[in-house]
């Protein structure tokens, strides 16, 4: 019939597909490997400066500010962790009890952790990311002025979906601290700009006993 290919030049184009198939494999698993390797040395050089800050806090004046810094770079690895997956989305549930082990073993056990997600929670990674600083930060806040002085603590957590919003409540059982005298804080400015980068609102509220931070943003 007219417009037919030749057997042989069949066989040949098919080869060559073959080839071209096998060669961009090849790259691709190259690039696999290239991105595993630089996702190890991240994961070596965050954890080296893990130990420096736990040898600085031992010395340091102001030993809680180690401290936070310590559990920021927890926090950073969790999160690499989690971001470098083979997963498109990232799931709330998997993401945040991650991140309180983290917390938990920079600050001891004094503190447990309650956290409830409803459903099976996904969030791309720009957003997982935000999210999972946003916890990190609260709970930090949380044990640094709530439940320093406690003996022991409930760090609670709820992320579920109201309406169009999801919502993320982070509450603690301490002291408390007041919102407006501490809205100048470091801390609490890089949570309103993780809460601006996801479109969202961060509302800071004293509660008897303890406090509560209360994440809200488009699903």
């Amino acid at each position: 019939m007219p417009g037919e290919w030749p057997v042989q030049d069949l066989r040949s184009r098919v080869t060559e597909l073959e080839l071209e198939l096998d060669a961009a494999k090849r790259q691709v698993q190259e690039y696999a490997n290239h991105c595993a390797e630089q996702q190890h040395r991240v994961r070596n050089a965050l954890q080296a400066l893990s130990l420096l800050l736990s040898a600085q806090a031992r010395t340091a004046q102001q030993p809680e500010l180690c401290m936070r810094c310590i559990t920021r770079l927890a926090s950073v690895c969790e999160l690499n962790e989690a971001l470098c997956g083979d997963e498109k989305d990232i799931s709330v549930a998997e993401l945040l009890p991650a991140l309180s082990r983290s917390i938990q073993q920079a600050f001891g056990d004094k503190v447990s952790f309650e956290t409830q997600v409803e459903n099976d929670v996904r969030l791309d990674h720009r957003r997982a990311r935000c999210v999972g600083l946003i916890y990190s930060e609260a709970a930090m806040n949380a044990l640094k002025h709530g439940l320093r002085d406690f003996p022991s603590g409930i760090l609670r957590t709820t992320f579920r979906r109201l309406n169009k919003h999801w919502e993320m409540v982070v509450e603690d059982n301490g002291v408390g601290f007041d919102p407006p005298a501490s809205v100048s804080g470091h801390g609490l400015g890089y949570m309103r700009e993780l809460a601006k980068q996801l479109g969202g609102e961060l509302e800071f509220e004293r509660l008897q006993p303890g406090s509560r931070v209360r994440l809200t943003f488009l699903a």
